[in-house]
């Protein structure tokens, strides 16, 4: 057990800092950046508890901002869109963390250095509250598992410091928390890696491409987008209407109206994603991949 966590947070980190080279065509980049700074804090915290190089309850603090920063990530993804989604992490993010990190700050022993930082119930029920918020925007996106996984690893490094976890055992011992959360933090993000590297399945391309903005993006803003692409698929008559899990055709429709539909959907599809993604992005999508030619 002593060398399984700090395997397990090598090969999240690795898995992690690989996966995020992804993320460049799109606004969830920022969501990478908070995954990272996480790490970093991670990383801080194990290395100073296990060269003894702060106090216990200095440490403690340093796995609770570990687990604050990592809920950042899907809090970032609800303010990626252009232009707004760099400003979203200072007026939004950053008081964020500075709310659910003072209680925890403020109540770090200053004379005796040994004791264990304990946090009350306030600041659990809104860190639970944000944690829920963020991983509810992937709830029936084949990114469900990875999400309830991580949020899982956020439950054991902050829940283990609540001041009844021991009282009503419903969170793991400290020390065994803090060895289960980098497994299950592991494995949430290779699974999530893996399916990452899936396509989207679809009859079309256009379906591959919104399935695939769904997925990635959560249903927040899939709910905004589609909105708005069903409403101008009745001011425009297209034969065919966006849905949560793709695109509802019309099956008495003509050839004519198909290809009329396809032309001003592909149009619309592309002016509303801007603000997310690139044109290198969406045209990955909708261009069909090259038979291999052996």
């Amino acid at each position: 057990m002593l060398f399984v966590a700090p395997l397990c947070l090598t090969l999240a980190t690795i898995v992690l800092v690989t996966s995020i080279r992804s993320l460049r065509s799109t606004t969830l980049l920022t969501a990478g950046g908070w995954s990272v700074a996480g790490l970093i804090a991670w990383w801080s915290a194990v290395l100073c508890e296990n060269l003894g190089l702060t106090s216990r309850s200095t440490a403690d603090l340093l796995y609770y901002l570990t687990s604050v920063l990592l809920l950042c990530p899907g809090i970032a993804v609800l303010g990626a869109r252009r232009p707004g989604h760099i400003a979203w992490n200072f007026f939004v993010l950053l008081p964020l963390v500075a709310v659910l990190l003072w209680p925890a700050v403020a109540s770090v022993p200053l004379v005796e250095k040994d004791v264990s930082l304990h946090l009350e119930t306030p600041p659990l029920i809104g860190f639970v509250l944000v944690t829920v918020m963020g991983a509810g925007n992937y709830f029936g996106t084949r990114f469900t598992l990875p999400v309830m996984l991580h949020a899982a690893t956020l439950f054991l490094m902050a829940g283990s410091m609540w001041i009844s976890a021991t009282e009503l055992a419903l969170i793991p011992e400290r020390d065994f928390a803090r060895h289960m959360a980098p497994v299950a933090f592991m494995i949430s993000v290779v699974v999530a890696a893996l399916r990452a590297g899936e396509s989207a399945e679809g009859p079309g391309p256009h379906e591959r491409l919104w399935l695939d903005f769904v997925d990635q993006f959560g249903l927040v803003w899939a709910k905004r987008v589609m909105d708005r692409l069903n409403e101008a698929a009745r001011h425009e008559n297209w034969s065919a209407e966006f849905q949560w899990h793709g695109i509802h055709r019309e099956p008495k429709a003509t050839e004519e109206e198909r290809s009329r539909t396809n032309a001003r959907m592909e149009h619309h599809v592309r002016w509303l994603l801007k603000r997310f993604v690139t044109p290198e992005w969406i045209e990955a999508r909708l261009t069909p991949e090259e038979p291999d030619a052996s």
